[in-house]
């Protein structure tokens, strides 16, 4: 009896220790597996998501200043027959014009750029790795690690490629001198959303992995 049960304790504790390991592995993996099959694809509807939502408030504004822009008209400053200050609604006019042209464009461009730059990429990580690693051998973690540093990678250089849409339009308006306001900015707010939610959900990843451990330990 006292046999069995140093062997159902020793069993036991196995188990405990077991099924910690394959929580602490499969939290990484799941969090991976979700960059992969929901954020990274998601990443184009995010940028254009707020592309048309800019252009929209950029639209609706330009409609409430149609007045002022006519009455701009008759103020005599500058040359031409029209003054600087109906010139500027005329410019916001060209942006509106041209900023789902401009947007389409980027986004295209950028799709192509992505295309190419992730061939590239698949074709140097392994060498890079290999170099970094030297004559260490590659176990199970570090392969968990090099897929993770990978990913991050891919999802930074997608981020970058999308975003060519609002930033070829901004830089483009801003050679001619076009008017309208900068889609940068609205980006630059959705991005510090996203990351402050990818922070809360690394934050509780951890809290669950420390959990996990602290339950694996003996006399816990």
């Amino acid at each position: 009896n006292i046999g069995l049960g140093m062997a159902m304790g020793a069993l036991k504790f196995a188990v405990s220790v077991a099924g910690s390991f394959i929580n602490a592995i499969s939290v990484p993996l799941i969090v991976i597996g979700i960059f992969l099959g929901f954020y990274l694809p998601f990443i184009p509807l995010f940028i254009w998501t707020m592309n048309i939502l800019s252009w929209l408030l950029m639209f609706g504004k330009s409609l409430l200043a149609m007045p002022i822009w006519a009455a701009a008209h008759c103020m005599p400053d500058g040359e031409g027959w029209a003054g600087q200050s109906a010139r500027q609604g005329y410019m916001l006019l060209l942006a509106l014009i041209l900023t789902p042209i401009l947007l389409l464009a980027g986004q295209l461009l950028g799709m192509l750029i992505l295309e190419g730059f992730s061939r590239f990429l698949m074709m140097i990580y392994p060498i890079m790795f290999t170099s970094a690693m030297g004559d260490n051998t590659i176990g199970f973690f570090t392969g968990l690690l090099l897929i993770a540093i990978f990913v991050f990678m891919i999802v930074s250089v997608a981020s970058k490629c999308f975003a060519l849409s609002h930033e070829l339009r901004d830089e483009i308006l801003g050679w001619i001198g076009g008017g309208g306001q900068n889609f940068g900015a609205d980006h630059q707010m959705a991005d510090a959303a996203r990351s402050m939610l990818t922070s809360t959900a690394a934050g509780h990843m951890h809290g669950v992995l420390g959990a996990t451990a602290a339950k694996g330990k003996p006399g816990k």
